[in-house]
């Protein structure tokens, strides 16, 4: 599997619209395979309350058939996401 390296304002809607507003960090890596895309993800910001930094790693990891989403699981364990990825 080949990984590809994006920043954030590369990532965009998978049905072609702009990029997420909403931010997310600086980027991250996605792998395809068969249909499926794992997207490890690191989230930098500050709490909207507190104030309180925030810097957490994750992933997404969709799966497409017929070009429509029908599973879309997130992680907070990048390992466990990558092991789910290569086990489907």
């Amino acid at each position: 599997m080949k990984w590809k390296r994006v920043k954030s304002r590369d990532v965009v809607d998978v049905r072609g619209a702009s990029p997420s507003k909403s931010g997310g960090g600086p980027g991250g890596e996605i792998g395809e395979r068969d249909g499926r895309f794992l997207v490890l993800l690191r989230w930098r910001g500050q709490g909207k309350g507190s104030g309180a930094p925030v810097d957490a790693e994750g992933a997404h990891l969709w799966e497409f058939r017929q070009g429509l989403a029908v599973r879309f699981d997130v992680y907070r364990d990048r390992g466990h996401a990558i092991r789910d990825f290569e086990a489907r």
